[in-house]
């Protein structure tokens, strides 16, 4: 477990924020930002800044990181970021990861089209400064997604208002991925990567394309407008009761079209959605999670527990041999 106290340096491990915090509830920790904005994190979201780490003072809006390689500093507009990195170990595939680089925690739906369908690639709440993977796959996988749109709430937790945002439609050039050069250091990981900016938040709403800008009309009232909706969760469909959820994570549960589907991405989607479910359950903050991985050859029963031992804040262990037999994880979420 990590151990964190008010007034200690902090920063963001999925982003470039950094800052102080402030206080400390539960496993919630509250940072104050350097541009003077508190917002919630958990404990496995941050890193103490070690004294060899040099925190520059900027007055400007500059994004200043201390992972790039070389120096640089990019002017970043707050919006949301989509960033791929190429997976070390197999040139071919590319985590895809949706970046909220701003001080709202925003709701999402992330949807594909594919020729005259449309599938939904994940809904979900991206906290404030974070970032979530969204995509894992082979270059020949992305490449079947032919156009994207994201439909997003934004949810301003100090006012406790929720403002809700269009529609957007972008494209990504994949072919770009097969070309060294758009992988570059950025403020966002440590590896170089290709970041394409989607959204931008400003007083007017910005659709950004990869080759040009598309600017709506400014309006004279702001883009955002109240809405009094919930909020709602990733696991609220696996709920069986008011603290607990139970997610079957056999593949033809999953993936409609697992049969066409290569074991090892059945595999890699399967423990990437295990891992969305624990942080929603978490969000939402379940007493208890249930995992359904079957029996088969232990494949994702290993990888499973491989995952929930980098956890922090949960026990796990088998689940009811009566109720589920030898085929489930249960995980209590501590505090």
């Amino acid at each position: 477990m990590k151990n964190f106290k008010p007034g200690q340096k902090v920063a963001f491990i999925s982003s470039t924020e950094k800052g102080t915090i402030t206080k400390i509830i539960g496993d919630i920790i509250y940072v104050k930002l350097e541009d003077g904005f508190e917002i919630p994190a958990y404990k496995n979201d941050l890193i103490a800044l070690s004294s060899e780490i040099v925190v520059e003072e900027e007055k400007s809006n500059e994004v200043q990181s201390s992972t790039l390689k070389r120096s640089s500093r990019v002017n970043l507009a707050r919006g949301i970021y989509l960033a791929f990195i190429q997976n070390e170990e197999e040139k071919n595939f590319f985590e895809g990861y949706l970046i909220n680089f701003s001080k709202y925690n925003v709701a999402f739906h992330l949807v594909s089209s594919q020729g005259k369908e449309t599938h939904s690639v994940l809904f979900e709440i991206l906290p404030a400064g974070d970032a979530m993977l969204v995509f894992d796959d082979a270059y020949e996988t992305l490449t079947k997604h032919q156009s994207l749109k994201i439909q997003f709430m934004i949810i301003d937790v100090d006012e406790h208002l929720f403002y809700k945002a269009p529609v957007i439609s972008f494209d990504i050039k994949w072919n770009k991925l097969l070309t060294r050069e758009v992988f570059q250091p950025n403020p966002f990981f440590d590896e170089e990567a290709y970041v394409v900016k989607i959204v931008d938040f400003g007083q007017s709403l910005k659709t950004i394309g990869e080759s040009n800008l598309l600017y709506e009309k400014k309006h004279e009232k702001p883009f955002l407008q109240p809405d009094t909706a919930n909020a709602t969760y990733l696991i609220d469909r696996y709920q069986i009761d008011d603290e607990t959820a139970e997610v079957d994570l056999h593949a033809e549960k999953l993936f409609p079209d697992y049969k066409k589907m290569l074991p090892e991405d059945i595999l890699r989607k399967q423990i990437l959605f295990a891992k969305q479910c624990i942080d929603s359950a978490r969000q939402k903050r379940l007493k208890r999670l249930v995992l359904i991985h079957g029996v088969g050859s232990g494949a994702l029963k290993n990888e499973l527990y491989n995952l929930l031992r980098k956890e922090d804040g949960i026990l796990f262990g088998e689940a009811s041999l009566l109720k589920y037999g030898v085929g489930a994880i249960e995980i209590t979420f501590e505090g």
